[in-house]
């Protein structure tokens, strides 16, 4: 099997960054010169964009709760810079505000926001459908509460905001 083929076999399940591509056909026998020029051409033909990725990757990680540090240093173990990562967070902000000014989608890109709602989800507090939440006093579901926020990767004075909000029962 040729290098070409076999790259394009490898990116065709789901995306993949340089660095993936690079790795998987060094494992199959293929060395670093070859990889590097196949992954140029795959550059160069549109079918690998590590911008892309690292956008789509943040939407996934905020989708699942988790603050843009995680998701930078998710994106940095499958070889993605800070600088592209930074990139696709600020491309993929403005789409976002673009797409709430264009019509009432509910999408927030409010870190504080994704937080709380993560820490609602996290004490079974969320899905009601009610406006305001009573407020939370016990100091183990606070805890868990940051425990969970902090392995989500938001910093502390995301989570101090929010155990406010939870000890006070606001919305905000």
């Amino acid at each position: 099997m040729d290098i070409h083929e076999t790259a394009l076999r490898y990116i065709t399940h789901r995306m993949r960054t340089k660095d993936e591509i690079r790795k998987n056909l060094i494992g199959k026998g293929f060395t670093a010169e070859e990889a590097d020029e196949e992954i140029e051409k795959l550059v160069e033909i549109g079918c690998v964009n590590d911008k892309a990725y690292a956008k789509a990757y943040i939407e996934y990680a905020f989708e699942k709760g988790k603050a843009f540090v995680r998701a930078r240093q998710e994106l940095k173990t499958r070889g993605i810079d800070s600088e592209t990562a930074d990139e696709a967070y600020e491309e993929w902000q403005a789409e976002k505000e673009e797409q709430e000014e264009e019509g009432p989608q509910r999408v927030s890109a409010d870190e504080k926001q994704r937080a709380y709602i993560q820490a609602l989800k996290c004490l079974g507090i969320l899905g009601g459908g009610e406006s305001g939440t009573a407020p939370v006093t016990e100091e183990k579901l606070l805890a868990k509460a940051s425990r969970r926020l902090a392995s989500l990767g938001y910093g502390s004075d995301v989570i101090y905001s929010v155990i406010g909000r939870l000890k006070s029962g606001t919305e905000e």
